[in-house]
């Protein structure tokens, strides 16, 4: 579509114009503010515009756009509210079932710097017996800003100690609130973060400065309880992980080991197998649900019956038990 004073804008490029080129192309800021608001204005009146002309595919786009989180809807009303959620678009924080790990990164800079930022998580999950879980959450963050070219507004320094293109973020990690941290540390050396319950989870905070051409890894491992369901037989483990829409897609990888002498029966969705592990990577641009089944052989179901039978005692010491009394 064409945008009067703006030019030619599609779908490849819209996202890039508005997050990063028109802050270097409009310096005024009221203009520029005018300027986004007319692209915003014709996208929108457009995509209305042509539901009328194709509803299926609009609705299509629609409903892909509000899985993944880019379309949030809020509300006064309670009852409209209620169906926002109901529908999973309320942007509410997930309370789901199992296992859940969420992340949000929230610009700590008073920039844009996060149209550069490149982040990724691995999460290694091993699975202990009576539900338990220990977990290793690994956040890198790389940071791609350049330290000129581009305005003050985009790569800064607008607060006191930071230098151009340098990203600062709140980075707050969400865990069940049966979570204990044991161990943290950024770039392989320990430091601190705040813990606090929140929305009915428990939230690690970090206060991270990345400067301009460098990453940063931090690694959180942790102990939770109740997150697998079943016993020393059989039993299944979910993850919801829940990230933040961001401009560049956060890579994901999830790493399960099932309890000692346990062997998968299926995974949702499909798991590779390797060193004893299953791993599942992707983009976590949305919700993800990783489910895994577990369960003994057969044959070491018999034997771990037979085992506890005979471990069982042969005689009652319980004296109410005793004839005459």
């Amino acid at each position: 579509m064409t945008v009067p004073g703006v030019g030619s804008v599609d779908a490849a490029g819209v996202v890039e114009f508005v997050t990063n080129q028109a802050y270097t192309r409009f310096r005024q800021p009221d203009r520029r503010r005018r300027l986004l608001a007319d692209v915003a204005t014709t996208v929108v009146r457009t995509f209305l515009r042509e539901a009328g002309r194709r509803p299926a595919p609009a609705a299509q786009a629609l409903v892909g756009a509000a899985a993944g989180g880019h379309v949030l809807l809020h509300s006064e009303h309670a009852g409209e509210q209620a169906a926002f959620e109901t529908a999973d678009v309320a942007g509410r924080l997930a309370d789901p079932p199992g296992d859940h790990l969420a992340l949000v990164a929230n610009n700590a800079a008073a920039n844009k710097a996060d149209f550069f930022l490149r982040p990724a998580v691995r999460h290694d999950v091993s699975l202990l017996p009576g539900g338990a879980a220990r977990a290793v959450t690994t956040v890198t963050m790389a940071n791609d800003a350049p330290p000129r070219g581009e305005p003050a507004y985009v790569i800064g320094p607008n607060t006191r100690g930071l230098r151009p293109g340098d990203n600062e973020t709140l980075l707050s990690v969400y865990r069940p609130d049966t979570t204990v941290l044991t161990r943290v540390t950024r770039d392989g050396a320990p430091t601190a973060v705040a813990a606090e319950p929140e929305l009915g989870h428990t939230v690690y905070t970090a206060r991270v400065r990345i400067p301009s051409g460098e990453s940063t890894r931090l690694t959180y491992t942790m102990r939770s309880a109740g997150v697998w369901t079943g016993d020393d037989v059989a039993g299944s483990y979910r993850l919801t992980v829940q990230s933040q829409p961001t401009l560049n897609p956060v890579r994901l990888r999830v790493d399960v080991a099932v309890p000692e002498g346990m062997r998968v029966v299926d995974t949702s969705p499909d798991m590779a197998t390797g060193d004893g592990r299953l791993t599942w990577s992707g983009e976590a641009d949305h919700p993800t649900t990783i489910r895994v089944r577990f369960a003994r052989p057969p044959l070491a179901v018999v034997w771990h019956e037979v085992w506890r039978f005979l471990n069982r005692p042969l005689l009652s010491t319980d004296q109410s038990d005793m004839p005459g009394e």
